[in-house]
């Protein structure tokens, strides 16, 4: 828990988490954190929860945007995921995140008038 404080500050200087995603984050980040669901290191959070078939990426931020650590944290996360689909949802607009995941062998599967859901398939190797 000692890391609760450090990674709610990530997620309050970023504009694309402001309004209502905060009210509960805190508590949301503190369940994360007790089921071990989650990879944080140089700065990037990256959460998930696992069903059957699948993974969803839950919460990924990174303090220090363009320096790779992400990269380096959502390589490593797809590496434990690696016999599942992976899906995760993105807000449109967020043009940077879209492009990276496009770039990591995501593909959109719908949109509505907020978010994008995304997936990348367990038999497409990286």
């Amino acid at each position: 828990m000692e890391d609760l404080d450090e990674i709610y500050a990530i997620f309050k200087t970023k504009k694309v988490f402001q309004g209502g995603y905060m009210r509960f984050l805190k508590s949301d980040l503190k369940k994360e954190l007790i089921s071990g669901n989650y990879i944080y290191r140089n700065g990037v959070y990256l959460s998930w929860y696992e069903r059957k078939n699948f993974f969803k990426i839950k919460k990924f931020v990174s303090l220090h945007e363009g320096a790779g650590y992400g990269r380096e944290v959502f390589l490593e996360a797809l590496e434990i995921f690696r016999d599942k689909d992976v899906y995760l949802k993105v807000k449109k607009g967020n043009d940077r995140a879209i492009r990276f995941y496009e770039l990591n062998n995501f593909f959109c599967l719908y949109g509505d008038d907020k978010y994008l859901q995304y997936i990348r398939r367990k038999d497409f190797l990286l």
